[in-house]
């Protein structure tokens, strides 16, 4: 767990080198909490797309991250092509508004992931209000 430990972008992209590497230490992780490290768009974007051929993580943990439009994206696209995913929670992420939830609402309903949960709790200002509750489970 790395949770709270303001790693920002820089640690973001430090640790997606390791879970890319063929004999990386990290190639084996089932899972990963990064909540409250404001990893932002940039960071989730690196971890997106390592992730897209991880075939190990089951939880992702990127809550209160600062990821708004651009982390949301590639996050979707890699919600759609991993297949061991299962959670991903990126509660907490002001910047994650009704346009953003639904890219990755997209990404989560693919036919070839087998993600159980995406949750999107507590998403505040963009949705101009205080708590949305979104939590979806199959």
């Amino acid at each position: 767990m790395i949770a709270e430990n303001n790693i920002e972008t820089r640690g973001a992209v430090l640790i997606s080198h390791c879970l890319g590497k063929p004999a990386g230490c990290l190639l084996n992780l089932e899972m990963l909490n990064l909540r409250q490290n404001m990893v932002g768009d940039q960071g989730s974007r690196a971890i997106a797309e390592v992730l897209k051929v991880h075939g190990k993580l089951r939880n992702l943990d990127l809550s209160s991250n600062g990821i708004g439009k651009e982390g949301c994206m590639c996050l979707s696209q890699m919600m759609s092509i991993n297949r061991s995913l299962r959670l991903v929670n990126l509660g907490h992420n002001q910047k994650i508004g009704p346009e953003e939830r639904a890219l990755l609402l997209r990404g989560k309903q693919s036919r070839r992931t087998r993600m159980s949960a995406l949750q999107l709790v507590a998403i505040g200002e963009k949705s101009r209000k205080n708590v949305d509750m979104l939590q979806l489970i199959i």
